[in-house]
């Protein structure tokens, strides 16, 4: 008989997949628990409390734009902060960079991120044992309160606003962020699910509108996320990324998509371009202008 894994983050929608086999199934010390399972057709799947954080076969799809689009736009980022990414899969392709010459990885759960360095080689592929990754089992929330001046970028890689993550959505956090930034630095935030979550969307937009003179959002597929699409928000008080589409940026872009799957010049247009799109049937549609399409369901603590 088939076992199935099930998703239930919103209110009136699951998704099911097929596990072929568990690999791993425990409740850390910090009281999340993660299942890591291998299917037939997704490859090797990390969950953290009933909830998909990343799938061999789609998480480049998420990590490589989240990284990319600010990396390549900037040109000479050195020092790196990631929040959140146990699975090692925004640190590797922060590390494609050489210019990244120091990455902080915050992570709350050290636990998460052991299992992910034994269970899921096929994504993190070695990162951790580079040098200029240093891995930190902390409260990014707190971390951030302490680093002023320290970051060129700050990738928020966090999980949906709810529990101990929801004040990684404040206006008190994304005041570190700003003040961890170096004066021409920038910040970069997942901002939920268009269709399910705009009013999470729109409220990390206006939050960050509100401290930075230029900001801005794109957009990826992950076809394993209910939704079937991510947004980023970014924002600087030096950098544009909409006008940094320059040759400078062509040859950046076009370098790195030699390392990439999914990311090239192309994609990173069209990224950015996508989300006009997203504004314009978010105005007109009366379910998403007036609140997230689901209700975010709390089911444990979230990474």
């Amino acid at each position: 008989m088939a076992i199935w894994f099930e998703e239930s983050l919103y209110d009136h929608i699951k998704l099911r997949i097929e596990v072929e086999r568990v690999v791993a199934d425990s409740v850390t010390t910090f009281g999340q628990r993660a299942f890591i399972f291998d299917t037939v057709k997704h490859g090797r799947v990390f969950c953290l409390d009933n909830v998909i954080q990343c799938a061999e076969s789609d998480e480049f799809y998420y990590h490589e734009i989240m990284a990319h689009v600010p990396l390549t736009s900037m040109g000479n980022a050195q020092s790196v902060a990631i929040i959140g990414g146990a699975s090692g899969a925004m640190a590797r392709e922060v590390l494609k960079h050489k210019n990244c010459l120091h990455i902080d990885m915050i992570d709350i759960d050290g636990e998460n991120i052991e299992l992910c360095k034994e269970f899921m080689p096929k994504v993190h592929q070695g990162c951790f044992e580079d040098p200029r990754l240093r891995v930190h089992v902390a409260d990014a929330y707190h971390w951030m309160a302490r680093q002023a001046g320290s970051y060129d970028l700050i990738i928020v890689d966090s999980p949906d606003p709810i529990g101990p993550a929801e004040k990684l959505f404040s206006s008190d956090f994304y005041a570190y962020c700003r003040s961890a930034l170096k004066k021409d630095g920038v910040l970069v935030c997942q901002a939920g699910v268009p269709f399910f979550q705009y009013s999470t969307y729109r409220k990390v937009v206006d939050e960050l509108s509100s401290m930075f003179h230029y900001t801005g959002s794109f957009n990826s597929p992950v076809p394993l996320f209910i939704g079937g699409k991510m947004n980023f928000v970014w924002a600087s008080n030096h950098y544009d990324l909409n006008s940094c589409l320059d040759t400078q940026w062509e040859r950046r872009a076009t370098e790195i998509s030699t390392k990439t799957k999914h990311y090239d010049l192309h994609v990173h247009r069209a990224a950015l371009d996508i989300m006009h799109g997203v504004a314009k049937s978010a105005s007109v549609d009366s379910c998403l202008a007036q609140g997230d399409g689901g209700t975010l369901v709390q089911r444990g603590i979230y990474a």
